[in-house]
């Protein structure tokens, strides 16, 4: 999630705690909590998890308010948004779930994201950009360095 203002990060995690709030409480509870995150690409703990639901619930009352949630989500630095959408896409990326993204995955999120064929030296290009320690594989690091350098390029 980027944002140009702080109304318009407002204005998406406003949408993002009703779709959350599945039981239409008004509140968040932890489960809900912990299916947002999950979701979202954040990659926490269920202790982690539990600390951050804690230190969002400001009243003590076991519930996420809408408002303790934008005071909370609207303070968290960008770069953790952004490892977040990395996170999730990485996930993604990784169909087998063996925790790094080998060619055939590169492949297959060429046919499913860009919609066309990758041609082998095209393929090569790529995976070479991203495979920095030449394993054959991408692991996460390698994927956070290179979309963290691209994003600073654009920035």
């Amino acid at each position: 999630m980027a944002f140009n203002s702080l109304d318009e990060a407002k204005e998406r995690f406003t949408k993002l705690f009703h779709e959350t709030d599945t039981d239409n409480s008004g509140t968040l509870s932890i489960n809900e909590f912990k299916s947002m995150i999950s979701k979202s690409g954040y990659n926490f703990t269920d202790e982690q998890i539990k600390q951050h639901f804690n230190s969002l619930d400001i009243d003590g009352d076991n519930a996420i308010s809408l408002e303790e949630f934008l005071q909370a989500m609207t303070g968290i630095p960008l770069v953790d948004h952004r490892r977040a959408i990395w996170r999730k896409a990485f996930v993604a990326w990784d169909a087998d779930n063996s925790g790094d993204v080998d060619r055939q995955e590169l492949k297959q999120v060429f046919r499913d994201v860009i919609g066309r064929e990758i041609s082998e030296p095209e393929l090569d290009r790529v995976f070479v950009r991203l495979d920095k320690d030449g394993s054959g594989k991408i692991e996460w690091e390698e994927f956070v360095d290179y979309f963290s350098n691209l994003s600073k390029a654009f920035c």
